[in-house]
């Protein structure tokens, strides 16, 4: 009987000390986030890829060196508590983000000379190993747009395709969401050369 006694004082002291590490780990809840609002910045990269310098209005740039950074805002809906699960034995992890915004489309605008015109599979985008994948894998391509939102994380989107003309040139990057929701970013006109 002594042992049982002793066993149950045991587990239930396990269970205290259990319960004493939440203040511990901090915020390890999950937050449900959906897409609020998008913005872009348009860089040059060298010949490899690597980043030299942010390009503002009526700068030139060569089609294969320009990467647009779109950059991806999140905001909570909702907020789970995870209630009595938490332990003194396991690593503390978390916030966790659990994103509710499904991208289904892409669009890509470009204006030249007041005249718009859809060039969505003259662009593709740089994947997280570093490969590019064209807008016109519409599967692929809007898969890792998923990832990166989730991931809250960065896309950069890359000219495939050269220009036929060398002009001043802004592009209008828009993603539709299933709800019917439009995110859209435009960027400063540059010149872009073939």
């Amino acid at each position: 009987m002594l042992r049982y006694l002793s066993l149950f004082i045991f587990l239930g002291g396990l269970c205290l000390l259990d319960w004493s590490c939440y203040k511990k780990c901090g915020d390890s809840k999950a937050y449900k986030v959906k897409l609020a609002h998008i913005s872009n910045l348009v860089v040059e990269t060298d010949s490899v890829g690597v980043y030299t310098n942010d390009l503002s209005s009526g700068d030139t740039v060569n089609y294969s060196l320009v990467r647009m950074a779109i950059y991806f805002e999140n905001r909570m809906v909702y907020h789970l508590t995870n209630g009595l699960g938490f332990s003194a034995y396991a690593d503390c992890v978390g916030p966790f983000y659990l994103q509710q915004t499904t991208i289904d489309s892409v669009k890509i605008l470009e204006t030249e000379n007041a005249q718009s015109s859809n060039v969505s599979d003259q662009f593709g985008m740089i994947s997280s190993v570093g490969s590019k994948i064209p807008f016109t894998d519409t599967d692929v391509f809007l898969k890792n747009i998923q990832t990166i939102i989730s991931d809250d994380d960065r896309c950069h989107l890359v000219m495939l395709k050269r220009p036929t003309t060398i002009s001043e040139k802004k592009y209008t990057i828009q993603f539709f969401d299933s709800d019917g929701n439009v995110f859209e970013t435009t960027t400063d006109p540059i010149i872009i050369t073939p």
